[in-house]
């Protein structure tokens, strides 16, 4: 029997687990404090900590050949590097030479990938999508991670970047706001977990608002409080459901998938999406065969874990 080790570096935590390959489960899981503006080598000693004692209280006998890691950037997953990241989300790690740090400090092969192809991977081989042919992944979390399946193998692009882009995709090019990527209007500048504090307090209507007295204004103070009627809530509520509506016809309308899922933190508070997103692509989406399915992914955080230990069984 043998396992993979597997770790996905997000913008607010770091999920660490054990994955075992023969039965292709995930055996324990940990998360850490990320801290991404730090860079990812800083980071890497409390993951190998937080993996070594994993692997002693659960399975010290298991056989770890490989590490998987998914990251919120592009990377090479023929060479096992970072190609490119922005600048307060791990921005050395284009500079790591992360397969020679796999093998001395665990003896393992090293396994990359984009993090949103990772999470992909995992709902289309062990979630909601399992069994489907043709699927794209949206995670609506710290920023919007995609990835997508395509005729049963997931889609990398000759530079490793298709699919995994979808964050990028503008929906905004008039009077749009200014992405961490440095383009303009991009889907994550306009509807995401780390715009949001801005869209918020950069509204007039912020003064009159309960967000100024949440402590974090993040997708579960928006949904709660526009249950509640807060004007404001309800605006940046529906201007989301807008943008990332808006975002599922376009992915949809580039790959022709039979599924969209949809995963990340804010589901957890948006279960109400995947009826709204259903009802916009049925209205909006050209499609001359029939509908596409709109599901909930079910992997929750560890779709991404998931996703790098099938991923690591599979090279």
């Amino acid at each position: 029997m043998s396992g993979a080790y597997v770790c996905d570096f997000g913008g607010t935590r770091i999920k660490v687990g054990l994955f075992d390959e023969q039965r292709g489960e995930l055996l324990a899981s940990e998360v850490l404090e990320a801290k991404p503006a730090g860079g990812l080598k800083g980071q890497l000693g409390d993951v190998a900590a937080a993996l070594r004692k994993l692997r002693q209280q659960h399975v010290p006998d298991l056989a770890f050949e490989r590490i998987a890691m998914a990251l919120p950037t592009i990377v090479d997953s023929v060479k096992g590097r970072a190609m490119s990241t922005i600048s307060d989300k791990y921005a050395d790690a284009p500079r790591l030479d992360l397969p020679k740090w796999a093998k001395e400090e665990f003896g393992a092969r090293l396994v990359l990938y984009n993090d949103g192809n990772a999470a992909a991977f995992g709902e289309w081989r062990g979630g909601a999508a399992r069994g489907c042919k043709s699927c794209v992944v949206i995670m609506l979390g710290t920023g919007i991670g995609t990835g997508a399946i395509i005729d049963g193998r997931l889609l990398r692009g000759e530079h490793f970047q298709a699919g995994s882009m979808g964050g990028h995709v503008v929906v905004a090019a008039i009077n749009g706001r200014r992405c961490v990527c440095g383009n303009v209007g991009c889907a994550e500048a306009e509807a995401s977990t780390w715009a949001l504090p801005g869209l918020a307090s950069q509204n007039p209507a912020y003064a009159h608002s309960r967000l100024r007295e949440e402590k974090v204004v993040d997708y579960e103070a928006v949904f709660r409080l526009a249950g509640a009627g807060d004007g404001l809530a309800i605006e940046l509520r529906e201007r989301s459901v807008a943008v990332w509506s808006g975002l599922a016809v376009t992915l949809v309308h580039a790959y022709d998938p039979e599924m969209v899922v949809l995963g990340g933190g804010v589901m957890r508070g948006g279960a109400f999406l995947v009826e709204r997103i259903q009802r916009h692509i049925d209205a909006h989406a050209w499609l001359g065969w029939g509908r596409v399915r709109v599901v909930p992914a079910i992997l929750g955080d560890g779709a991404a874990l998931v996703g790098m230990g099938f991923l690591a069984a599979d090279a």
